[in-house]
């Protein structure tokens, strides 16, 4: 309901009050993760709605807690080592170096 990008970044908590009036209390794993889901609170306030129905949940609350194993984060993966060469930026450098060269003399 959430959708894959809320999702990763929180786990429900309680839903409290009565409705319509009621508050879902959502779980963050950091203090990133809960300003990423404060700027989205809107977004997912719809969603929650047109799951349950309109004015079910009016307020979402942000905790920040970090349950053991709740919470799955992606590590990047360093990138392969490459020459240099292939990459524009290694060409850009190459050229530059050349030039510098030039200008000191083949030094």
């Amino acid at each position: 309901m959430a959708g894959p990008e809320i999702a990763a970044l929180c786990r429900p908590g309680r839903l409290t009050g009565r409705a319509p009036g009621r508050t879902l209390e959502i779980h963050a794993p950091s203090g990133a993760a809960a300003a990423q889901l404060q700027m989205q609170t809107e977004t997912l306030l719809a969603r929650v709605n047109r799951y349950l129905g309109p004015g079910a949940v009016a307020r979402i609350t942000i905790v920040q807690s970090a349950v053991a194993g709740q919470f799955q984060t992606k590590q990047s993966q360093p990138a392969p080592p490459t020459s240099g060469e292939d990459t524009p930026l290694g060409t850009a450098l190459s050229s530059f170096r050349a030039a510098i060269n030039r200008k000191n003399g083949g030094k």
